[in-house]
């Protein structure tokens, strides 16, 4: 996407209008970031659910241990709670292994939308200004 930015500014280097350059720029912005801005809330919404699909795995996967507990009368008790425990944790750790990266993604993802952001607009300023200095206004 920087890469993008830089061809702009290359191609606008010549142009005789700050209107122009800002409505080019606002085109980019609206076209590149906006496009990805919205989808970023998808990610953090597979995150919490990921998260959340692990922690109802837990809890249902416990209840059953609790209910085969109560409805069994012989065997060792300490035995049937570790193997549905075991099996109940099964589902914390696939919800965290979705769940992490995906966050970790999805922060990658953010601070790169705003540095982009951030580049966008300096280099906005650095052209209006260029513009101004050439003595070209809004022509």
């Amino acid at each position: 996407m920087e890469e993008a930015i830089r061809g702009s500014r290359r191609e606008l280097t010549d142009l005789k209008s700050s209107e122009y350059i800002q409505r080019e720029y606002t085109i980019f912005e609206l076209d590149q970031l906006a496009w990805i801005g919205r989808r970023l809330p998808v990610i953090g919404v597979m995150v919490g659910i990921c998260t959340l699909g692990g922690l109802l795995g837990t809890v249902s996967g416990m209840l059953v241990t609790f209910t085969k507990m109560a409805s069994s009368s012989y065997g060792d008790p300490m035995e049937k709670i570790a193997a549905g425990i075991s099996e109940a944790m099964i589902t914390t750790q696939a919800g965290l292994l979705f769940a992490l990266p995906a966050a970790f993604a999805y922060a990658m993802l953010v601070v790169r939308v705003r540095r982009v952001h951030s580049l966008l607009e300096q280099h906005l300023s650095v052209d209006l200004k260029n513009l101004s200095m050439k003595g070209i206004g809004n022509a």
